[in-house]
């Protein structure tokens, strides 16, 4: 959806530091913070490194099983869609993680 509407507004230097801070925060710029808060959504913190480190590792293990499960099937030992489920499930477990620590969660708070 294209943007054809500008808003401005004016802060105090206070406002203005707490507006930088938490956009930078959560790696998201200043007008789409505001975007997100204005749909009643509270953008999370960027994860620190720890998060990253393990994304890699299950990356790694989703990969290495994936590889297994080929060569399994290849082989024939294992039927497809058990090897299919896994991997799904896997790929789920993976998105589970990434929404609790990445994506903007909705919330419940009204405005008054």
């Amino acid at each position: 959806m294209k943007r054809t509407i500008k808003k401005q507004f004016w802060l105090n230097q206070e406002e203005d530091i707490e507006l930088k801070r938490k956009a930078k925060s959560t790696c998201l710029t200043e007008a789409a913070l505001m975007r997100l808060l204005l749909r009643n959504y509270e953008p999370r913190a960027k994860p620190d490194e720890t998060f990253y480190k393990c994304m890699r590792e299950f990356n790694t293990v989703c990969d290495s099983m994936e590889e297994f499960c080929n060569l399994i099937y290849l082989n024939g030992t294992v039927s497809p869609t058990l090897i299919e489920d896994e991997l799904k499930r896997m790929r789920k477990m993976q998105m589970d993680i990434e929404r609790k620590f990445l994506q903007p969660e909705k919330s419940e708070k009204k405005w008054q």
